[in-house]
């Protein structure tokens, strides 16, 4: 609320008093960092635009307005956009938000069911940007969902038990804790169905093999 109009009003006499790019680029910049905070997703697209359009001033300041235009776009709902917007952040310089945008490339992908891709974009990741361990780890979490959703749930603990035994981030950890103790819900629910399954077989067998004797009388 007021924090912001605050800020809105500063940024406003920064841009007024602004006489070269890096002073704009610096407003602009404000701005799209008010507008993320207040989810508008209109506004980050506007200021990431002028970032790009008007105050390019280096690769890491286009890079936050491809993340940013790509965020908005992808919480709109467009996806074929946000790829686009997140590939030419991956592609213009490796920093921190590149491997934010290669990660939401990899949760599109997740999300649209193509898993072994997801995994392929996930596993360069970790090639490309291994000194962000932000990302890394929550990489590997997503690694861990594609596996289980593509029923290799062997490997699916595997990738979680490691982030458990080697992870940096209490955080990481419990999160995948979590996901563990679902996969082991999930096996214990396969096993108690087959169990029944197999109850119900036997005693199934087990009446034919009553009546059978019975004949024998």
């Amino acid at each position: 609320g007021e924090d912001y109009d605050n800020a809105k009003i500063y940024y406003n006499k920064a841009l007024l008093m602004a006489d070269n790019d890096k002073d704009k680029y610096n407003a602009y910049s404000g701005f799209l960092q008010i507008a993320k905070a207040q989810s508008n997703y209109n506004e980050m697209i506007k200021f990431a635009d002028k970032i790009i359009n008007e105050t390019p001033v280096n690769p890491n300041a286009l890079n936050e307005a491809y993340l940013n235009k790509g965020l908005a776009s992808y919480y709109q709902g467009d996806y074929d956009q946000a790829s686009a917007l997140f590939q030419k952040a991956v592609d213009n310089i490796k920093d921190a938000r590149a491997a934010e945008a290669k990660y939401m490339i990899a949760l599109m992908q997740h999300t649209r069911k193509n898993y072994q891709e997801s995994l392929n974009t996930l596993f360069d990741l970790n090639k490309v940007f291994a000194n962000f361990p932000d990302w890394l780890g929550k990489s590997f979490l997503l690694i861990a969902d594609n596996y289980r959703e593509m029923g290799e749930l062997f490997q699916a603990k595997a990738t979680l038990n490691s982030i458990i035994e080697n992870a940096q981030s209490v955080v990481l950890i419990k999160e995948a804790k979590l996901k563990l103790s679902e996969i082991e819900k999930l096996e214990l629910k396969a096993s108690q169905r087959k169990k029944s399954e197999e109850d119900s077989i036997n005693a199934t067998r087990g009446e034919m093999i009553l009546e059978t004797d019975s004949t024998k009388n």
